[in-house]
């Protein structure tokens, strides 16, 4: 099954039609700890279902299934995105991070 198909067939395709897209492909520009300027592109950010907050959304296309390796490959990068849309729309709180494993069908959440 490619990518495309499992997508639009499985839980992630599922989800995709069920909420509020808030912006594609949204460039953000952020500090990282040493204070070195970076940029970036966040994939999809949404609008939660339960409460109206914000979830930054990052597609990947790994093998990888195994949700803690998910997370320690990507979470950093994704971080940083939901870092920098905070700081750009001066939300005191940090949106929401997923992960979506476009190849396995999965959405990690980060803490």
């Amino acid at each position: 099954m490619d990518i495309a198909r499992g997508f639009r067939d499985g839980a992630l395709g599922e989800r995709w039609r069920s909420v509020r897209p808030v912006a594609r492909e949204w460039p953000v520009l952020f500090h990282d700890a040493q204070g070195v300027a970076r940029s970036g592109s966040i994939d999809l950010i949404l609008e939660a279902e339960d409460n109206g907050s914000l979830i930054v959304v990052d597609f990947k296309t790994d093998r990888e299934s195994d949700e803690d390796a998910l997370r320690a490959m990507h979470g950093t990068q994704i971080q940083r995105y939901a870092m920098g849309l905070r700081d750009a729309l001066s939300f005191e709180e940090m949106p929401r991070c997923e992960l979506w494993s476009l190849r396995r069908g999965l959405s990690v959440m980060l803490d």
